[in-house]
């Protein structure tokens, strides 16, 4: 497989630059699944997340020929994206937990699990604060390393560590908090 990094991200910029729109399906679908991930975890909803990640794709293509560095193409389009949610969550309307709708697909997990369990994660993972949820998403769901992470965040690789280790700690007291009478045991 070959990496989306460096030339290979140079070469698709030119064409699209060039006015080769296949070559920006290309290019995009090398940052689309890093943006989905975040957009999901900053807007807790499946539906807005692949609304913001549209219009981020629209706002790339029409802002490419400003783009410095090419091989920063996928953290770009994150930068947009973090944008555009931020945008997004200052116009909605206030949205209780019950409304969000995490994709069950978007949170696997070792073993199978039941329906509720799934739902009880979905939903402890919906109430962290979005810096947790988002560093969560990108290295669980994405399987970004933490370098990946700190440029698509904005942050250090130690403070990815940091709000990797926190936003777990935060998902393993909200699971722990939700569990049903009697199974407190088992932890």
């Amino acid at each position: 497989m070959e990496t989306a990094g460096g030339p290979r991200l140079q070469d698709l910029v030119a064409q699209v630059i060039g006015g080769d729109p296949e070559a920006f399906r290309e290019l995009f679908a090398l940052a689309e699944p890093s943006a989905y991930a975040l957009a999901l975890g900053q807007l807790g909803n499946a539906e807005d997340a692949r609304e913001v990640v549209q219009e981020a794709a629209l706002a790339s293509y029409r802002g490419l020929k400003d783009l410095r560095s090419p091989e920063k193409f996928p953290a770009w389009v994150c930068g947009i994206v973090r944008y555009l949610g931020i945008r997004r969550l200052r116009r909605r309307k206030p949205v209780s937990l019950s409304t969000l709708s995490f994709e069950p697909e978007a949170f696997p997990v070792e073993e199978p699990v039941d329906a509720e369990e799934a739902s009880r994660v979905r939903e402890a993972l919906a109430s962290l604060p979005s810096g947790y949820r988002e560093a969560l998403l990108l290295r669980h769901v994405e399987g970004k390393s933490y370098e990946e992470i700190a440029e698509l965040l904005g942050l250090s690789v130690p403070g990815v560590d940091s709000r990797l280790s926190r936003g777990r700690a935060l998902l393993r007291r909200k699971l722990e908090t939700s569990l049903p009478a009697g199974e407190e045991e088992g932890l």
